[in-house]
């Protein structure tokens, strides 16, 4: 417990950059399905949630580097 209140003490702004694109990323991936259908080729669905999950793992990247 005392690690995650020590994170939150010290955080820094790449940190904060880092939890918005974890967020944003999430958000993109849930709602890949809604957002391909503005789309017209095939697999954007797939496309739209690989996008979300490279967005997801570049903000724990920047969290946790």
């Amino acid at each position: 417990m005392g690690e995650i209140m020590e994170f939150f003490a010290n955080i820094t702004t790449l940190q904060i950059i880092g939890l918005a694109l974890l967020a944003a990323g999430a958000v993109l991936s849930f709602t890949a399905k809604r957002i391909a259908k503005h789309f017209h080729y095939r697999n954007a669905d797939f496309v739209t949630k690989l996008l979300g999950l490279g967005i997801v793992i570049a903000g724990f990247l920047m969290i946790f580097i």
